[in-house]
């Protein structure tokens, strides 16, 4: 049976890692978007699973399945641990280990139905010799999704010209959608599903000063100040009671070909 929004929902909301209405709104639409394939996938492999913000909820909603957890922070995966074992959960293997050295080795001979891939490509040193890793760990029918922000659209938004180069500067790792598309598809890989998901925000005066005093940008803690005050007033300037776009991510699933 198909599970609906409103299971994703029920799960989310007695979640101990997303206590922000934005951060499960987001993550919800991610977890809507990936449940279909991680219904018909009977072990599932999350690379950079770091502390369990995807790996949790899919892990409580089928836990007939194999779930493996793969990141290089011990702190996040001490959180992790911790987080299976507040949930009881039975499902989950928890394994530490570098994308850019030996990773597949620590998995056995497991093969996985399904790979994602959510929020952490920016980590991987050598794309080509990921996809390669990735093909050896693939069950015959496997494919892998990669969630990544759309970051050539992310510039466009109001609030962040103030921060353009400054977003540049942190971003500039993270490689644009047709590099990834590109590495797979020579690899032997094809992409057989694409969608973009969006996050809106409707800003009132009394949601501005809690937004820019705790929004998670990382990119936040390059600036001094005076140019977090420049930004922030800046920020309050453009989106008082509107509602924008505050969150803008591309979905890709691959496929081995033949």
């Amino acid at each position: 049976m198909s599970l609906v929004r409103e299971d994703i929902l029920a799960v989310l909301a007695k979640d101990f890692s997303h206590k922000r209405a934005l951060g499960r709104r987001a993550l919800c639409k991610v977890l809507i978007e990936l449940s279909l394939k991680v219904e018909t996938s009977e072990t599932i492999l999350d690379l950079g699973c770091g502390s369990g913000r995807l790996l949790i909820p899919l892990a409580k909603l089928y836990p007939h399945k194999k779930f493996v957890g793969v990141d290089l922070s011990e702190e996040m995966l001490i959180s992790l641990r911790d987080n299976v074992v507040g949930e009881g959960l039975t499902n989950v293997e928890v394994i530490k280990a570098d994308f850019d050295n030996g990773w597949t080795e620590k998995l056995s001979s497991i093969k996985f139905d399904l790979v994602i891939f959510f929020q952490s490509i920016h980590f991987v040193g050598d794309l080509p010799r990921l996809v390669n890793r990735v093909k050896t760990i693939l069950s015959d029918k496997g494919s892998m999704i990669i969630a990544s922000t759309n970051h050539e659209q992310f510039y466009g938004l109001p609030y962040c010209r103030s921060l353009e180069k400054v977003l540049k500067r942190e971003l500039s790792r993270t490689p644009d959608e047709p590099v990834i598309v590109r590495a797979f598809t020579d690899g032997g890989f094809s992409l057989i599903n694409r969608v973009i998901l969006t996050v809106k925000k409707q800003f009132t005066p009394s949601t501005l000063e809690m937004w820019t005093q705790s929004r998670p940008f990382s990119v936040l803690a390059y600036l001094t100040n005076v140019e977090f005050k420049k930004w922030q007033k800046n920020f309050h300037e453009r989106v008082s009671g509107r509602e924008v776009v505050i969150d803008r991510m591309v979905i890709l699933t691959f496929g081995l070909v033949g």
